[in-house]
């Protein structure tokens, strides 16, 4: 049988890595396993070392950093949590010989605790960059008709149409956008996303320190899957999950966070006048929806059929996407919602303090205008001297009619992308 293997995928973050080697001793690249770290990193340096866990390679730099250290600058120094010392290593390095653009380092989990009470900051040297799977630019998959830059310089969208349809954003969100997986039919990706799930829970997981019990964690990523792209508190993960105390699944949600698989979404609270009050409880995101569907075993056709549970994970491809562009210019990404039930699904707030706001819609009539009330009703809840620093207003659909109105962008979320 013959095996193809996927050539590399020019990634939207080579120019930001390659920005902040521009002024750092040394770029850490984090992200969960399988997003293309290493083949990113092995993108922009000139010499390598990897440090796999077990091999032989490991022993030796234990015994002499120095073999991890020498080489062609930019050098890649590849899953260096499996040395934690190396951090101090890289750290010293830089202070030595006072230079920029030394190494990339890249990890797919933080270290041990009890490693990292000893490790420097790294502060001023080092600086991380948070690598996701792909996006729809990424994949090639986008229509290319709305740069997300012009939608941060306050323009409106032209009229104009998509071609893509539900079933082909159902399929994208259970395939996901890992490297090694978009490419394969739907069956493929979902067999190999599920042995992910599975891997992730039973060998991933037991490098951090009081690793769970996989069968306990199982039910955990079934219950935050079912609760995606919703406000869920600890008690009700707790009685989901029969975890047995907020405790227990507040430790849990931090080791999947510790090896960059789950992300929480913060509630905005900026800029709101006082007499409004806020719901501050986070949403939990997978960093890709196909850990969802996989975790839930649910093809395409079963979760376009289920209208509610598309919605849900339609939204959370959406963050998804804004995630990574937003961080490509500095921009953070929150939710919006208060007691009387009005709720924006994302917020970015850029560097210099002016924000962005897109609700998120399957795409009906009905759905829209009540995504343009959202956003009115909104505006009216901002302190009036914070209305300027709101550059733009969108509701993001499934659908395939792209327009504004009323200062409002109505556009399909396959028309986005991100170009400099």
């Amino acid at each position: 049988m013959w095996y193809t293997y996927v050539m590399y995928i020019n990634r939207l973050a080579e120019e930001n890595i390659r920005n902040k080697l521009r002024f750092n001793g040394a770029v850490n690249i984090v992200g969960a396993k399988g997003v293309g770290k290493t083949e990113i990193g092995k993108y922009l340096t000139k010499s390598k070392i990897m440090l796999k866990e077990g091999s032989q390679i490991v022993e030796l730099v234990r015994i002499n950093n120095n073999i991890a250290l020498d080489g062609k600058y930019p050098r890649l120094i590849d899953e260096w949590q499996e040395h934690p010392y190396l951090w101090n290593a890289v750290k010293t390095m830089v202070d030595e010989q006072q230079k920029f653009g030394m190494f990339i380092l890249t990890g797919s989990s933080t270290p041990n605790p009890k490693y990292t009470k000893m490790l420097h900051s790294g502060a001023t040297r080092i600086i991380d960059v948070r690598l996701k799977t792909l996006s729809l630019t990424e994949m090639g998959l986008s229509e290319n008709k709305i740069n997300f830059l012009d939608l941060m310089k306050g323009r409106l969208v032209k009229p104009s149409e998509s071609k893509m349809q539900l079933k082909q954003y159902a399929q994208i969100i259970v395939k996901g956008g890992w490297p090694s997986v978009f490419s394969l039919d739907e069956n493929d990706s979902l067999t190999k996303m599920i042995d992910y799930v599975d891997k992730m829970q039973k060998i991933d997981l037991r490098t951090i320190a009081s690793p769970p019990n996989p069968k306990r964690m199982e039910k955990l990523l079934l219950s935050l899957s079912r609760n995606i792209a919703t406000q869920v508190n600890l008690a009700k993960l707790t009685k989901e999950s029969n975890l047995g105390s907020p405790r227990t699944v507040r430790k849990y949600l931090d080791q999947l966070s510790q090896i960059f698989i789950l992300e929480e979404l913060e509630s905005w609270n900026k800029h709101i006048r006082s007499s409004v009050r806020l719901l501050e409880t986070p949403k939990w995101y997978f960093i890709d929806s196909s850990i969802a569907t996989a975790t839930m075993r649910i093809n395409s056709n079963k979760l376009i059929n289920e209208s509610n549970t598309f919605g849900l994970f339609f939204e959370s491809l959406v963050i998804k996407e804004l995630r990574i562009y937003a961080d490509l210019v500095g921009g953070d990404v929150y939710f919006y919602k208060d007691t009387t039930g009005l709720e924006i699904d994302a917020i970015i707030e850029l560097q210099n303090g002016d924000f962005m706001i897109f609700d998120i819609k399957i795409g009906s009539q009905e759905g829209i205008e009540s995504g343009f009330s959202n956003i009115n009703r909104f505006k009216e809840k901002l302190e009036k001297n914070k209305l300027k620093n709101l550059i733009s207003m969108n509701i993001i659909t499934a659908g395939q009619i792209a327009y504004s109105k009323d200062g409002i962008n109505v556009f399909p979320l396959a028309q986005l992308y991100f170009k400099k």
